[in-house]
């Protein structure tokens, strides 16, 4: 068979998958009424709501219903507390339908069953119910829907487009600006001709291991940056690395237009053999002045923005646009006041260090006369000018820069000591490897680390692929991280230690990524860190949860995503220096899958407004509630109905919307899993074994 017969065969498959019926809906105040009385609501439906849903033995019984097995009930609780009722199909007892308060009797939320009926559907008060409520009301119904096949968000309609806001003024951020080009490109559009193997002379590399490789590879890359960009090829072999001097690396990428190129994971292997590593990095991508440039305007490029943001945009009233031209790139900033901390009910526990909202966005036009800007993507957060809301110019980040196809292991550290508040006491293994990185990026934009694996070295006599952290993004934006393998830091205890991903800056993608056994496999930490997507990306038995981690992380998507034993927490954190408080605000966790032994998937109490829409599995259950003054609860739609959500994913849709196309890596129909540049039977195994099984390939996209 070949590729165009395979590619066609899959299309089939995918055009018999998205064959959907459209979902009946019935009415409540058209049902068998029993000791319950439809209530005018204007919000309702059908103008109607059923209420007085009390009692033993009440029930809204809906006849003659067309055969389905996906069930979701739109439904009305004005408490503070869940309340149920029992669910019988076609006469048999078949679930306990829950219902969370929606905050009023008159804003209505869904809730997702799967079950079969025949004919008839009813919702009943039992004994065991009444007992449950503590003998007190249930939901009003305002209606059921009966399908055999996929249903879509309420908040993401059919004709969704950016900005649409149901009645109660909630709506999904475009999160379709993520990853490399934004999206709109390939990785590498602008990897130069030159390669450069760093075992050839004049640099000369060891690939067997016995001798220190960091110079010989470090001459390499100072050379491609002095010709204006290159490939810098490590041919499969082992390549042993340690920071030099005082350097806080082993190897710097300090110029755009460098890949770092091996010959695949399982044959270029980078061995870093230094086991004082705190604050180190084993490969740092970052400009020659450092991390700061975020917060370090250029000399008097600051001007005020003079009208509040409410809320995403891509047009900003400013005071002044002399200096501002198209093309140059800027920081859209506020500051994080005492207004702000108290806006978020955090006085007395945030303080101003946590410096607030930070945008890197780059101009795309600028009008004198009304005196705005637009800019490239749109903003993520309200932005007040009471916070010195303003824009303002900083040192040129670097671009275009990769690292692909090798994998990375760190010499175990010889002490002892590891426990959690180890790292702060001097001569413990944990004080020797905290905080420290195996690859950085830090100010960089429209980079990419892909095919990246972790390894246990041979030298290890404990089960260690590194150290400590493993990929951090800070403060760069439109990164996408690719098809990496991330596992088994030696240190999982206190202070920031032993994540797999750790997310801080903006429009970011991570996508067909894994992370196994770390103390967080992902986390999203601080304010500026918004606009990011996790897609496909897999996590597995970590020693805590993947989690929103400090200080309001907002606007963030969680995509077809796959918890094996874990869990995500987007909540009120408790922790800290400067107690983390609400970590997040306007995220969206979109067909999330789980399984393994945890009591829950996702535990949301963002600030403010979250959303939770289709989940699926062996474990599919949400927490809701409100910690901290986090109230309205969590927008929650479709749990346990993730599997017939439609699309099933959001950031897809959204791209294939704004760009009528998406990048060749995201396209699911033709993923090269295995990396051999062809898209054969193994992959097809691939993708029936990893995708098809859980719900997670795009049915229509």
């Amino acid at each position: 068979m070949n590729i165009f017969c395979k590619k066609c065969f899959v299309f089939f498959l995918f055009f018999s998958l998205c064959f959907a019926l459209y979902a009946q809906s019935y009415e409540a105040e058209d049902a068998v009424l029993n000791q319950v009385l439809p209530k005018v609501d204007p919000g309702a439906s059908g103008g109607y709501r059923v209420a007085y849903f009390d009692n033993i033995g009440d029930y809204i019984r809906f006849d003659d219903v067309t055969a389905g097995d996906q069930l979701v009930i739109t439904y009305s609780l004005g408490l503070s507390e869940s309340k149920q009722c029992s669910l019988y199909c076609d006469n048999v007892d078949v679930a306990t339908a829950v219902f969370h308060p929606t905050g009023s009797w008159d804003t209505y939320s869904q809730l997702g069953i799967s079950a079969s009926a025949e004919s008839t559907v009813m919702l009943r008060v039992d004994a065991d119910d009444e007992l449950a409520n503590s003998y007190y009301s249930s939901a009003s119904i305002d209606k059921i829907e009966l399908s055999s096949t996929y249903w879509r968000s309420s908040l993401y309609p059919e004709n969704w487009t950016p900005g649409y806001k149901d009645s109660q003024g909630r709506f999904l951020h475009d999160f379709s600006y993520a990853g490399y080009r934004k999206g709109q490109a390939d990785l590498g559009q602008a990897i130069p001709s030159t390669i450069i193997d760093v075992t050839k002379p004049p640099y000369n590399a060891d690939n067997t291991g016995n001798k220190d490789s960091t110079n010989a590879i470090q001459a390499a890359i100072d050379y491609a940056a002095s010709v204006g960009g290159a490939v810098v090829y490590l041919p499969a072999g082992k390549y042993t690395v340690s920071p030099q001097n005082n350097d806080n690396y082993a190897i710097r990428v300090s110029s755009s237009n460098i890949v770092l190129r091996g010959d695949g994971p399982e044959n270029t292997k980078i061995f870093n053999n230094e086991t004082y590593m705190r604050s180190k990095s084993v490969i740092l991508f970052a400009p020659a002045y450092g991390y700061s440039a975020w917060f370090t305007p250029v000399a008097d490029s600051e001007i005020a923005i003079t009208a509040d943001i409410p809320g995403p945009t891509n047009t900003i009233q400013v005071a002044s646009t002399s200096g501002l031209n198209a093309g140059d790139w800027i920081i859209v900033r506020t500051d994080c006041t005492e207004d702000f901390i108290a806006d978020h009910n955090m006085s007395g526990i945030w303080t101003s260090s946590l410096k607030g909202t930070a945008l890197y966005r780059r101009i795309t036009g600028v009008n004198p006369i009304a005196k705005t800007i637009t800019i490239d993507i749109p903003t993520r957060y309200w932005m007040k000018t009471r916070d010195n809301a303003r824009v303002y110019k900083i040192p040129d980040h670097i671009e275009e820069v990769g690292i692909e196809h090798l994998s990375i292991g760190m010499l175990e550290n010889p002490n002892d000591g590891l426990g959690d508040g180890d790292y702060a006491v001097e001569g413990t293994a944990a004080y020797e490897v905290h905080s420290s990185e195996v690859i950085t990026f830090a100010n960089i934009v429209d980079g990419w680390i892909s095919d990246i694996q972790t390894y246990r070295p041979e030298e290890n006599t404990g089960d260690y692929h590194v150290l400590s952290n493993i990929i951090l993004l800070e403060k760069s934006r439109n990164i996408t991280v690719r098809g990496c393998s991330l596992a088994k830091p030696q240190y999982e205890g206190g202070g920031g230690n032993g994540y797999a991903y750790i997310l801080s800056g903006n429009d970011c993608l991570l996508v067909d990524c894994k992370a196994y056994h770390t103390r967080h496999n992902y986390s999203f930490k601080s304010m500026w860190t918004c606009g990011n997507v996790l897609y496909r990306c897999e996590s597995k038995d970590p020693r805590l949860t993947a989690d929103f981690h400090m200080h309001l992380s907002p606007a963030n998507l969680i995509d077809s995503n796959r918890m094996d034993n874990d869990t995500w927490n987007a909540k009120y954190r408790p922790y800290g220096t400067i107690i983390h408080g609400h970590t997040t605000s306007q995220t969206v966790f979109w067909n999330t899958y789980g399984e393994g032994g945890k009591s829950y998937l996702i535990d949301s109490k963002q600030w403010d407004m979250g959303y939770v829409i289709g989940t699926s599995g062996t474990v599919d259950n949400v927490i809701l509630g409100n910690s901290y003054g986090s109230e309205p609860e969590d927008f929650l739609e479709g749990e346990g109905l993730g599997e017939t959500l439609e699309p099933q994913s959001l950031f897809v849709d959204q791209l294939t919307r704004r760009n009528g196309d998406v990048p060749s890596y995201l396209r699911t129909l033709t993923a090269d899993f295995n990396n051999d540049g062809v898209f054969d039977m193994v992959d097809m195994s691939y993708f029936f074994e990893h995708w098809l099984d859980c719900g997670l390939v795009p049915h229509c996209n």
